[in-house]
């Protein structure tokens, strides 16, 4: 796997991991499990 190959991995991987964020704050918000509510509250805070 190339530098390159990698680069472009990470950011599809991140790019999934933003619509998977984006559709759980569309059904709750919030969560009672407190890494996630963060990263919900971070990601509604970027939107």
């Amino acid at each position: 796997m190339t530098d390159s190959m990698r680069t472009l991995l990470m950011e599809q991987l991140t790019e999934v991991w933003h619509a998977s964020l984006d559709d759980r704050l569309a059904l709750v918000p919030r969560s009672p499990v407190p890494v996630l509510d963060r990263l919900l509250q971070e990601r509604a805070t970027e939107r």
